[in-house]
């Protein structure tokens, strides 16, 4: 299927852009208050906001553009990190996992969200 800009897309969104690689990547161009949302091969892909904690060093907030919560990094100690995922969210499983800093576990949970991981110090 083509978009309006004669991009291939996958059927998820109507505005698509076509990677290099032949991947499609679906996406609305979004304020950071909204929701960024593709698809990659069929895949929701969502973006994670990472936020230091207020009143609790080495604690980082994790939530989704809307701000919906989806769990917090904790800094056990300089060398480990740990991800506690709330409820049902796609970071479910992460937890039995150790990182030996703040950069790789926001690498993985990018991975694992299909889209960005970015690190926030101000409250929009």
């Amino acid at each position: 299927m083509l978009n309006s800009h004669g991009h291939r897309t996958s059927g998820c969104f109507g505005n698509s852009r076509a990677e290099p690689s032949g991947t499609s990547l679906d996406s609305h161009f979004l304020s950071p208050r909204q929701v960024v949302l593709c698809c990659i091969d069929g895949e929701a892909a969502v973006d994670v906001v990472v936020m230091p904690a207020e009143f609790k060093p080495g604690t980082w907030m994790l939530s989704d553009r809307l701000r919906r919560p989806l769990g917090t990094i904790t800094e056990v100690s300089p060398s480990l990190f740990t991800i506690q995922a709330d409820g049902n969210s796609g970071l479910a499983g992460m937890e039995s996992t150790t990182f030996v800093s703040l950069a790789s576990a926001m690498l993985a949970i990018a991975k694992r969200m299909k889209g960005e991981c970015q690190l926030s110090i101000d409250d929009e």
